[in-house]
């Protein structure tokens, strides 16, 4: 009996050290998209005026993309140049806010190009998503990014 739960606690233990010894594992990736590297999450501030945008990538210290706003009438294009932040497989740029027209109602948007870390600037045939899908905290005090009429 003894010899048996010997043989089991060191089984068990067999089974822990890789996991202890491979550290924390990689997080999955929670903007998973096949078609491109970078996604935007896009809304109003929890408090003041304004859209909010904000990028992720899986990997990199800086993002510099290309974002189409599609209103009721007009498209707009956002140029973000930030820096990403975060842990090493889950990085973000905080939240910037977006100048738009005040009679402007931007309805959808999607990542028309980008590159990471100077990298060349790649197509990104994204998913369309629907404004207000995130909503960010705060009042959106950051400078803003003024978004261009296409």
């Amino acid at each position: 009996m003894f010899l048996r739960a010997v043989a089991l606690l060191v089984a068990l233990a067999s089974l822990a050290a890789p996991a202890s010894a491979a550290g924390t594992p990689a997080a999955v990736w929670k903007f998973d998209n096949p078609f491109c590297r970078v996604v935007a999450r896009m809304g109003p501030f929890s408090k003041g005026n304004g859209y909010g945008l904000a990028l992720a990538a899986a990997a990199g210290s800086a993002v510099d993309a290309h974002v189409t706003l599609v209103g009721t009438t007009d498209a707009y294009d956002v140029h973000v140049n930030g820096a990403l932040s975060g842990p090493p497989d889950d990085r973000e740029t905080p939240p910037m806010v977006v100048g738009v027209p005040s009679d402007a109602k931007v309805a959808y948007y999607f990542i028309d190009s980008y590159a990471i870390d100077g990298a060349p600037s790649a197509s990104c045939p994204s998913y369309v998503s629907g404004v207000g899908d995130a909503v960010f905290d705060g009042t959106g005090g950051d400078p803003t990014i003024v978004a261009q009429h296409l």
